[in-house]
């Protein structure tokens, strides 16, 4: 069996021989940050500590800037035709019940602390390697531009 850094190398290698299969991809991370970067700033409430505040929305704004960088980088920014169309919504039903397992938890929508819910879920989901997984890629695809658009991720 291989361990999770070899099967995301053989994912990373199979999902890039098509480049419209990795604008798919690459839309898909980007939909999930999206998603963090909304939930995040959906926890602040009166029972968010006010020194928390100013970090919770900075989170938030990383999360977007994740987007944003993962959205330059897609050979594709539109899908070749209904085909790849399909596979986009299908990976971000996907991504969306990933994102929104950790963040809309109904045990933890009903917390009486937002602020607790929104520390459970920035800790879980960021245990998650997603900042791994876009490093894997970018040293997997390694183009000069890549670099450069990746270095302010994680």
């Amino acid at each position: 069996m291989k361990n999770f850094t070899e099967s995301i190398q053989y994912l990373i290698s199979l999902v890039t021989e098509d480049p419209h299969l990795e604008s798919a991809w690459l839309s898909t991370l980007a939909h999930m940050e999206h998603l963090a970067s909304q939930q995040v700033l959906g926890n602040i409430s009166a029972s968010t500590p006010l020194h928390f505040v100013n970090e919770i929305q900075e989170h938030a704004a990383d999360e977007a800037r994740h987007r944003d960088i993962i959205l330059s980088l897609r050979p594709y920014p539109l899908a070749k035709d209904g085909r790849y169309e399909d596979l986009r919504h299908r990976l971000r039903a996907v991504a969306e019940s990933f994102v929104l397992g950790f963040f809309a938890n109904p045990v933890l929508l009903q917390a009486q602390s937002r602020f607790a819910a929104y520390v459970h879920g920035a800790i879980t989901i960021e245990q998650f390697p997603l900042s791994n997984l876009f490093r894997l890629y970018r040293r997997h695809r390694q183009p000069a531009d890549s670099r450069r658009h990746a270095r302010g991720f994680g």
